[in-house]
C-alpha cells in the first residue's frame, strides 16, 4: 500500500513540475503539420464573387469535404446544389464551403465558350441556379446551352 501512495505522490509531482532536465524534450517540426495539410488539401480558395471553394481531388466525396470543413452533408449539397444521390465528385470539381450569390459581384453577362448546363454555369460562377435561371427565363436546370450563348448574371 505504502509502495502504491509513492507511486502515486511521484506520478503527482511529475505531471505539476513536468519533465526533469536531465529528460529531452519532444521536439515538434512544422513539417508534419505542413504534410498533413498538403495530404488532406485544405487550401480553400476564394471566388471572384466572394464565395469559398476547394477543388476536389482524386476520391473525394460530399460526406468526406462535409466532415473534413465541419459541415454537414445537407448544408454542402445545399451550397453546391448538387444532383441528390450522388455522392462521389470528379478530380478538380468546384465545391462551395458557404452559399453562392444571388447574382455575380463582377461580370453583367458570360458567353459560353463551349456547350453548359445551367447547373454548370451556376456552379462555375459562383450564383445560385434558381435566380440565374429567373433573370434568364429558363425552366430546366439541365438544358444544354449552345456554344457562343449570352448568358446574364445580374
Amino acid at each position: 500500500m505504502k509502495n502504491i501512495l509513492l507511486l502515486f505522490v511521484c506520478l503527482f509531482t511529475y505531471s505539476l513540475f513536468g519533465m526533469n532536465e536531465g529528460t529531452p524534450k519532444r521536439k515538434f517540426s512544422k513539417d508534419k503539420g505542413q504534410r498533413q495539410e498538403s495530404r488532406n488539401e485544405l487550401k480553400t480558395e476564394e471566388h471572384e464573387n466572394h464565395v469559398l471553394y476547394i477543388l476536389s481531388s482524386k476520391g473525394d466525396s460530399y460526406f468526406k469535404i462535409a466532415k473534413r470543413f465541419h459541415l454537414t452533408l445537407r448544408q454542402l449539397h445545399k451550397y453546391n446544389e448538387s444532383i441528390p444521390g450522388i455522392d462521389m465528385l470528379n478530380e478538380g470539381s468546384i465545391i462551395y464551403l458557404a452559399p453562392k450569390r444571388n447574382h455575380s459581384k463582377t461580370k453583367e453577362t458570360i458567353t459560353l465558350e463551349t456547350p453548359m448546363t445551367w447547373r454548370e454555369i451556376a456552379q462555375m460562377e459562383a450564383v445560385k441556379l434558381k435566380p440565374l435561371m429567373k433573370k434568364n427565363n429558363s425552366t430546366s436546370p439541365d438544358q444544354q446551352l449552345p456554344k457562343g450563348e449570352k448568358v446574364f448574371l445580374r
